[in-house]
């Protein structure tokens, strides 16, 4: 009597169908990662511009409050804080960037162009890590600062503005944070 051994094995269809299921199980892992690196790095982006743009309100918010405080200690006959010369760049049309070093508001730059109020990145150990100085490694965010009087009723305000500009990181897109306050004076010390 003779045996015949059969000979076992997969074919050629089995071993592709077998490659293609472990590529697709091992492919679409990868790419959610992916999708989910991507979006982290939009989410971070967005996050560094609202407070760019927080701080761009609270420096307008500083600079009020110093210059009532310069009034209180009796350096000036009055406190008109939006007549002052040194913010009068963010009352023009193209708006203002302002530079922080520790408490304060040390400088207003008139934004004639995007790239006035280009923001750099500053490595070193004082306060202000994004400042207009480009000494600073170039980042993608432009800060402008817009002061507006919005007098009513005998009242004068005036309404802040701040913009953080920049092009999303992989695709590119234009992106853009906008925060809006406003500035009373609430001191009432004239």
């Amino acid at each position: 009597m003779k045996f015949v051994q059969q000979q076992k094995g997969f074919s050629i269809v089995e071993v592709l169908v077998a490659i293609s299921i472990l590529l697709i199980g091992t492919l679409v892992p990868l790419v959610i990662a992916g999708d989910t690196l991507q979006n982290a790095r939009v989410v971070r982006e967005k996050n560094t511009a609202f407070m760019l743009a927080q701080e761009g309100l609270e420096g307008m918010f500083l600079l009020r409050a110093n210059k009532a405080m310069e009034h209180i200690n009796g350096n000036g006959n009055s406190w008109d804080w939006y007549a002052d010369s040194s913010i009068s760049d963010c009352r023009q049309a193209t708006g203002c960037g302002l530079d922080f070093e520790d408490e304060n508001v040390t400088n207003v730059e008139r934004c004639n162009n995007e790239e006035n109020c280009r923001l750099y990145l500053n490595t070193g150990n004082n306060r202000a890590r994004y400042t207009h100085n480009s000494n600073g490694t170039s980042t993608p965010y432009v800060r402008i600062v817009y002061l507006d009087d919005t007098t009513d009723g005998g009242v004068t305000s005036a309404s802040v503005e701040v913009v953080v500009k920049w092009n999303a990181a992989g695709t590119g897109d234009p992106m853009e944070v906008r925060l809006k306050s406003y500035l009373n004076d609430i001191y009432n010390i004239d």
